[in-house]
């Protein structure tokens, strides 16, 4: 009777005797072999005895097929030794048939003449009577390190698992949607199709492409935290930040991206309490009292070589990103720029440097001096942006850290960070997205990328309706409006705002955006899905929605 013989995976060293006409194999509990693998359908192929000892396989209409010594068949003979391989199991066919199994016992039969030796030859063979065991091999006991690398196997058969059941229903899912190509079974954006054509749309509902600091960002989530943040010192992306606080203002910005998990932290400050609050010790505390820039500036370069040290202990040589965040309201964080950009260059002249600027509320920027202040800061950034020595810049709204006090503060304080870093590590050949941004560059730089968000600008008497058609035709127009699909391990962002404040005060749009959302989300079918109101910068745009975390496994790569 024949027999399969399993190569691999949980079942590797088993033996299944083809019993019966018709053998079926898939993940169904009734047939003959159950391999529990999200690559093999519930009744994924069947081997049938054609005649005596003869079998054929067939696949059933399975998604991801057969193989017959590594090529895809639809029907196939089995011959002996032949490698079948359903799903992720490898196995072979033992059938040996008269030739192969059968051993021709006259081949050993003994010459003419060779009989047994007659008794008178007896004497002169060699009778020694050796100590059994004389000769003995060094074998080395294999048992532990096989079960221990079965055991890894196992594990990461499962992983396997989970990985291709997860794309069995992506995979259905883009093939609904046409965009799988039959004869090689990839991606084909070339397919894309979408549900409502764009002249079938209000123009307020088109998707908007504008400045990044309202487009790019990363809005809060259920129950106020942050996604995909998990990983202690990896940014957005796989970015390793370096960051450097400089003054008040910027070192309770490094404080809030220490607390979502970049480790390579470094303060310089003239603030003693807020230097006792952060919760790493790369610090350096430069005297309290200087409202100079200047002054400040000497004072830095005096302690140049102890700023070195505290930089390379704090940062290291391994980043792919500096950050240096200042805050525009002393002249300790604006004093200390050119030398700390300085130190950083000569620590990694390699690795880039962007800034973010912390920029005081207007309640506290109305004396004379802070305004002054101000204006030195950014003509010191400008200045170094333009020499090419800062790329990119963010400004940013200091208040945004004091609206919210209690148990959300933190929240809000944490979100608005990660839409900052966000947009830092996505843009970094755009000079500046303190103001305006060339359309063609940003699109550009999306696609690239192979990564995008959309913004949606809702009426107040828009319907459910026309939000649910609009963020159809986005999220199939070319991946979110970017030509190149997220590669594995890219995250897809998708960002539903409300354009003015008046409509982000009335739940009800929030309400109806939110269920669109929920409704078109069967198109990421991986996608975690979550929903909050968060606020953002410019003419009070909120974001009400967002879906992420849509890793693409690597068969369907494009």
């Amino acid at each position: 009777m024949a027999e399969l013989q399993v190569l691999n995976g949980p079942l590797q060293w088993k033996t299944f005797k083809i019993s019966g006409p018709r053998f079926l194999m898939g993940r169904q509990d009734t047939c003959h072999l159950v391999l529990n693998d999200g690559w093999v359908s519930r009744e994924h192929a069947v081997v049938i005895e054609a005649s005596a000892g003869e079998y054929t396989v067939q696949d059933l209409g399975s998604e991801n097929g057969i193989f017959v010594n590594g090529a895809r068949v639809q029907d196939s003979k089995l011959k002996h030794a032949d490698i079948l391989r359903v799903g992720r199991t490898e196995m072979r066919l033992f059938n040996p048939t008269g030739e192969e199994s059968g051993v021709d016992l006259g081949a050993f039969t003994r010459p003419s003449g060779a009989g047994l030796p007659e008794p008178s030859e007896a004497a002169n063979l060699d009778m020694t009577i050796h100590e059994p065991g004389a000769l003995k091999v060094e074998r080395p006991d294999l048992r532990d390190r096989v079960r221990r690398l079965e055991k890894l196997l196992n594990v990461k058969e499962e992983d396997n698992s989970r990985l291709a059941a997860e794309n069995a229903v992506l995979k259905r899912t883009l093939a609904q949607g046409g965009l799988i190509d039959p004869a090689t079974g990839h991606v084909d954006l070339r397919r894309l199709t979408t549900s409502a054509p764009r002249e079938a749309l209000s123009r307020d509902l088109l998707p908007l492409i504008g400045n990044p600091a309202f487009s790019v960002t990363w809005p809060l989530c259920d129950g106020g935290s942050i996604g995909q943040l998990a990983a202690g010192d990896i940014a957005l992306g796989a970015h390793r930040l370096g960051i450097v606080g400089l003054g008040r203002g910027g070192v309770r910005i490094a404080d809030a991206m220490h607390a979502l998990g970049w480790r390579h932290v470094a303060a310089v400050a003239a603030d003693a309490e807020v230097m006792a609050t952060v919760p790493w010790e790369t610090t350096l505390e430069l005297p309290a009292g200087l409202e100079d820039v200047g002054a400040v500036g000497a004072l830095v370069e005096e302690r140049r070589p102890e700023i070195r040290t505290l930089l390379s202990a704090a940062l290291g040589v391994d980043r792919t990103l500096h950050l240096i965040t200042v805050g525009l309201g002393g002249a300790t964080g604006i004093g200390s720029i050119p030398v700390v950009l300085g130190a950083l260059q000569a620590l990694d002249p390699d690795t880039p440097c962007g800034v973010i600027l912390s920029v005081p509320s207007t309640a506290s920027a109305t004396a004379a001096h802070r305004m002054a202040t101000m204006r030195d800061g950014v003509k010191t950034v400008l200045r170094l942006h333009d020499a090419g020595k800062i790329r990119p810049f963010v400004l940013f709204d200091e208040s945004r850290l004091e609206r919210i006090v209690g148990e959300q503060a933190r929240s809000a304080q944490n979100a608005t960070i990660a839409g900052l870093i966000d947009t830092v590590v996505r843009l970094p050949a755009l000079p500046s997205i303190g103001g305006d941004v060339d359309s063609d560059a940003l699109r550009t730089c999306l696609g690239t990328e192979g990564m995008s968000s959309f913004g949606l600008a809702a009426a107040k008497e828009t319907d459910g309706a026309s939000i649910g058609a609009a963020l159809r035709h986005a999220l199939s127009d070319g991946w979110l409006c970017s030509r190149v699909a997220p590669s594995r391990g890219r995250t897809t962002v998708v960002l539903a705002m409300i354009g003015s404040d008046v409509l982000a005060e009335d739940a009800s749009v929030a309400n109806r955006v939110g269920a669109a959302i929920e409704e078109v989300s069967e198109l990421l079918p991986q996608a975690e899905v979550s929903k909050g109101i968060y606020e953002d910068c410019g003419q009070g745009v909120r974001i009400v929605a967002w879906v992420g975390g849509l890793p693409f496994p690597e068969s369907l790569a494009v």
